[in-house]
């Protein structure tokens, strides 16, 4: 199981600068080139790359989010379980108590980019403006098993884009996001995250003979 030895690693500037200097390795570089592709159409800054120390394209399993965290999209500009963050954090500890390997695993966003408005509610149309990247993404995942929603908008993103006709019907899990909020309102939530993050790691375990 590829994690750093402990949560926040990317408050370390220099980690940060070495993954930022993988995103055109093979495994993430198709992945790097749409986050790319959806800055130039779309206008947005404030987008961050995916961590290369995931998966990328070999990913068999999706853990899907409602947007960039300030930290992922201004700091690191990764989207990380390595970023300097309580939610990283939580995120971080979920993979180590499931034995989930990284490398086996993908994160992407509902909405690609930050809101302007943290604070507002996300419309509907504003999910479906970024249902084709959504769907982008995962016609670069041919391994993918299944799909984490981790959050209310994930969980609209995904149900919305079954409901295209280009769609591939993986099985999914809708949990809470993990945030402190979550872990402190409700004891049930929280466990069903870690429920997930469990059969994440029964999804993506290492087969006999698999590399």
């Amino acid at each position: 199981m590829d994690l750093t030895s402990a949560a926040r690693a990317n408050r370390d500037t220099e980690t940060v600068k070495a993954k930022l200097a993988r995103l055109d390795e093979p495994h993430i570089a198709p992945i790097s080139r749409l986050v790319e592709e959806i800055r130039v159409l779309v206008g947005h800054r404030e987008l961050p790359y995916v961590d290369p120390t995931f998966g990328g394209v070999a990913a068999e399993v999706l853990f899907l989010s409602d947007t960039p965290s300030r930290t992922a999209a201004t700091k690191s500009t990764l989207l990380s379980l390595d970023n300097d963050e309580a939610t990283s954090a939580h995120v971080w500890e979920f993979y180590r108590a499931a034995g989930l390997a990284r490398e086996r695993c993908v994160h992407w966003t509902a909405l690609p980019w930050l809101p302007a408005d943290s604070r507002r509610r996300i419309e509907r149309a504003t999910v479906e403006s970024a249902l084709p990247w959504l769907a982008r993404l995962i016609d670069l995942l041919p391994q993918l098993k299944l799909v984490v929603t981790m959050g209310e908008v994930a969980r609209q993103a995904f149900s919305l884009y079954l409901f295209r006709e280009d769609a591939r019907l993986v099985p999914w899990l809708a949990v809470a996001p993990p945030t402190g909020r979550t872990r402190t309102a409700s004891p049930l939530l929280w466990n069903d995250i870690e429920r997930a993050f469990d059969v994440a790691a029964r999804v993506a375990a290492p087969e006999r003979g698999r590399p």
